[in-house]
Parts: C-alpha cells; structure tokens; sequence
C-alpha cells in the first residue's frame, strides 16, 4: 500500500539543512525523529506539518526509505525556527514505519509528565511540563488530583 492523502502514518524522519540552501549551514543537522525517542505520528496531506513534507509523503509505501528536499516556499519559508533560518531549503530523510486506517492513540499524558517513571507525578514535574508549554499550572489542579495529600499525584 502507498500513502493516501488522510492517511495516518508512523514515519522516522532526519531533518538537515539542504546541501543547496543558500542561508543556513548547509548539511546542519536540525533534529530527528530518533532524538525524541518514537516515530513521528501523522495524518498526511492534509496540513499537520509543512507543505513539502505533505507532498512529499504521499505515494510512499512502508518501508520505504526517501530523501524530500524542501524548497524555502513548501517550507518554513520567512519563518525563522531555532537552527532553521527563514530562506532555508530542507532535507529529510524519511523512513515509513506503518499506514494506519485510524488515528493513533492519544498520549498517556500521566506517562509524558512522569519524567522520572516512578508512576508518580510531583509538583516538580508537573511545573517543568507546564513550563514547557508555556504555560501557567492551572490553579488547584494538584490538590485536586492529589488523593493522599502525599505531594504527588498517583497513577490508579
């Protein structure tokens, strides 16, 4: 089977900076899939990401292993990105993983904000995620979720 448009895929992707860009360190390495622990999961084609990467995903089969240049206009293109400059022509390399006919779950949020793995959330964690985001900890969220008053929040 090939990728569709809509169709919700599991990819592993290395993101450098193009050989052929004219700004940027040509052949930077910007990030990966790999780096973060776990594939990439999407729905392809319908905008989630970046045009090219749309474009360039869709008729790839699973197991297949592609490099997608991306000019700066299917892109990022004005949009400076920490270690992508605005102008950058990008390259992935990309490996397809899975074709799924549904969405993937959503992520086990107790799991993304227990850093440690102790299947306790302290208020530490729970701040450092927060603050990750952006974001203020809602008020009253860990007294709420803290059954025991133990100072951490457990997993039932």
């Amino acid at each position: 089977d090939k990728i569709k448009t809509r169709d919700f895929v599991r990819v592993h992707y290395i993101l450098k900076i193009d050989e052929s860009s004219i700004v940027g360190e040509p052949g930077e390495f910007v990030g990966s899939s790999h780096m973060k622990g776990e594939p990439m999961e999407m729905q392809a084609g319908v905008g989630q990401w970046i045009e090219g990467w749309d474009k360039g995903i869709v008729g790839l089969c699973v197991g297949a292993k592609a490099t997608i240049i991306i000019p700066p206009d299917l892109g990022y293109g004005d949009k400076d990105l920490p270690k992508v400059p605005a102008g950058s022509t990008l390259n992935f390399a990309v490996e397809v993983l899975d074709i799924m006919d549904k969405p993937p779950p959503p992520p086990n949020m107790f799991d993304t904000i227990d850093v440690n793995k102790d299947r306790m959330i302290s208020r530490g964690e729970l701040e450092s995620f927060f603050a990750n985001m952006k974001q203020q900890v809602p008020a009253g969220i860990f007294e709420g979720d803290d059954k025991n008053s133990d100072g951490f929040i457990s997993f039932d």
